[in-house]
């Protein structure tokens, strides 16, 4: 006889096979949230079975299975200061349906947009990627933005034009603008 332990899968029939004999192959066996992996010799599921052995003796086979889980890539960023709010992003593979939330802070998923920061330093988003018969996935992501060089700056004067004189001159400055954006006397934009 030849006996199947589907690890908490449907019910798979025992077979009555003749010594020597091979035994059919049955249908797989079905869970929820689980994919089928094959039948094995061992409860450790470390050897596999294949159906075109002989039989010489009552076995048990052991179904084995893998967790069903959401197939994605996430994107974190990572640039220099320039104005702009940055977030992740989740590319969604399978199934595309899977609902995304986000959260500033490990095990709080609250927020259905990633956060987003335009101020430099490395901030992290945690993530948590569901759908219905799929275990859950969690992870985090960093947004990383970087002081931007002064060097990159532009500065306009006042003045068109300035001589010089010999003598100490001041001169007001106009505008300073660092990758677009406007600089405001006074700000720290560290």
């Amino acid at each position: 006889t030849l006996s199947f332990d589907s690890n908490g899968g449907s019910d798979v029939a025992d077979q009555t096979v003749a010594e020597g004999g091979t035994p059919s192959e049955p249908d797989e066996p079905t869970r929820a949230m689980y994919t089928f992996s094959g039948w094995y010799l061992d409860e450790g599921l470390t050897t596999p079975y294949s159906f075109d052995s002989a039989m010489t003796a009552d076995a048990t086979l052991y179904a084995g299975w893998t967790e069903k889980t959401v197939s994605f890539e996430v994107e974190g960023f990572e640039g220099t200061y320039d104005g702009a709010s940055h977030g992740i992003s989740i590319t969604l593979s399978e199934p595309e349906s899977a609902t995304i939330r986000y959260g500033s802070e490990e095990g709080s998923y609250d927020l259905t947009s990633s956060p987003t920061y335009a101020d430099t330093g490395t901030h992290t988003v945690y993530y948590q990627v569901s759908a219905d018969g799929y275990f859950d996935s969690t992870g985090s992501a960093t947004v990383a933005i970087t002081q931007a060089s002064l060097a990159d700056a532009t500065i306009s004067l006042d003045a068109d034009s300035l001589t010089y004189t010999g003598s100490p001159q001041s001169v007001s400055v106009g505008a300073v603008q660092l990758q677009g954006t406007q600089l405001v006397e006074g700000t720290d934009y560290t």
